[in-house]
């Protein structure tokens, strides 16, 4: 099959010989080199004349593709296809898609030519032949397409008034968490959402409520969970979709109430368009072939969950470059994917080492990687995990080191892991004391 639309491109040509605004229509879809012939040439000449605002006729687009090419030819083969030229065959548009197709399909020709020079590749792994291969078609997939200044104006009005009519200023991903959704403005596509904290903080929780709320607004998602097996991570989910204690559902027994809220949260979760993926083995490389697979199959994503960083197994030449990649991995999915991707993550040991053991940045282990790729760094902190009998025991700090677009600063939920869940709340941590160096103590602040 010879993968050129020589009658659409012949006919486009002549279309704009006789209407040259039809060049202004297809602009946007097809290009000069989608051409598989030399009609491209034309079509190109034809752009340049209508930009310039010259005339334009058979003779002297002729003269110019002549002196351009060398090709004496062009008045003829012009003429002739301006006889046999049938103004009610087709629209520009339709005639257009037809050519930039037969492009992508000329492309698609070669990708394949080269995977299979890749399989039969005698020095490469299996696994670097599939990711060199996805890589080969993703990149055929992207149009470069260029916008004028005009162009992008428009779309930033349009996302303004967007942003003008949105619920509290949230454009973007509802996390569940409204008081750290009007500081974020939500998660937006693009995004890498570093989630940090010690253990037992409570991490995982709040990465299924994130999920149980893109769940409820009907959105799509992948959670990739390198630690938990599905079977847990169902059993919270459900526990935070129902508002049942997580004890009942790990013992399986209910009261009349929860068994029937359990039941409405099944339903709706199974009909959700959502993949959890607990292969606990699983490599960046295979993070992202899944997660294309997944928006493929789903029609698109809207989040991808990610538990943890830390277990995503790397080869580099240490463990701080392996994290140095997988993180720019993982934001360069985000972009890819237009949509967030909330990766959670382990802290230094560092902090337990202080006197304040809120986390900072410098926790993150590996950080400078992790705190560069990332949009949004948040970490959570309970003073309950070191204290159990302190009056701030019960409240999580959710504090945002990191915020690209806009104020770092803490909110704070109760919380009710009892059901895995959090509570909005007005508590605040009691004032923290200092000893001084005269024995004495002075007041910390919160």
């Amino acid at each position: 099959m010879r993968l050129i639309a020589d009658h659409a491109e012949c006919w486009l040509v002549t279309s704009i010989l006789f209407d040259p605004s039809v060049a202004d229509v297809v602009g946007d879809l097809v290009k000069p080199g989608d051409f598989g012939s030399d009609w491209g040439k034309a079509y190109a000449m034809q752009l340049e004349m209508r930009a310039a605002g010259s005339d334009m006729d058979v003779i002297d687009l002729a003269d110019r593709l002549s002196g351009r090419t060398g090709d004496p030819g062009w008045l003829i083969s012009l003429t002739e296809a301006c006889k046999s030229h049938i103004k009610s065959a087709s629209n520009p548009r339709s005639q257009a898609k037809v050519i930039a197709d037969y492009a992508r399909m000329r492309r698609l020709e070669a990708v394949a030519s080269e995977i299979q020079m890749i399989a039969h590749h005698p020095d490469m792994l299996a696994d670097d032949k599939v990711e060199k291969a996805q890589n080969l078609l993703v990149g055929m997939q992207k149009t470069a397409v260029l916008k004028d200044l005009h162009g992008q104006i428009k779309e930033w009005v349009l996302h303004l008034e967007e942003c003008s009519q949105s619920e509290g200023g949230v454009t973007g991903v509802r996390t569940g968490f409204d008081a750290w959704d009007e500081q974020t403005r939500g998660l937006h596509g693009g995004e890498l959402v570093i989630i940090a904290a010690r253990p037992a903080m409570g991490k995982t929780n709040f990465a299924l409520n994130i999920l149980n709320s893109v769940i409820g607004n009907g959105g799509k998602a992948a959670m990739f969970s390198l630690e938990m097996a599905s079977r847990e991570l169902l059993s919270r989910l459900c526990a935070i979709g129902a508002q049942i204690p997580y004890s009942n559902v790990l013992g399986g027994k209910f009261t009349a109430d929860e068994y029937t809220a359990l039941g409405k949260f099944i339903e709706r979760l199974q009909k959700a368009p959502v993949v959890i993926d607990d292969d606990a083995g699983v490599s960046l490389s295979d993070i992202r072939s899944r997660a294309r697979e997944i928006r493929r199959t789903l029609g698109g994503l809207d989040i991808v969950l990610v538990d943890y960083l830390q277990l995503i197994p790397g080869d580099g030449e240490s463990r701080r470059l392996e994290i140095e990649a997988i993180s720019r991995g993982l934001k360069l999915l985000a972009k890819e994917l237009s949509c967030p991707v909330v990766a959670l993550s382990q802290l230094s040991r560092r902090v337990e080492e202080r006197m304040d053991k809120r986390p900072i940045l410098s926790d993150l282990r590996e950080s400078g990687s992790i705190e560069q790729d990332a949009d949004v760094v948040t970490m959570l902190y309970r003073e309950g995990v070191y204290d159990p009998v302190s009056p701030d025991a019960g409240l999580v700090e959710v504090i945002t080191r990191k915020l690209r677009h806009g104020e770092t600063g803490t909110v704070y939920f109760e919380d009710d892991f009892g059901r895995c869940g959090f509570r909005e709340t007005d508590r605040r941590p009691a004032p923290r004391v200092k000893q001084t160096k005269g024995g004495g103590f002075d007041s910390w602040g919160e």
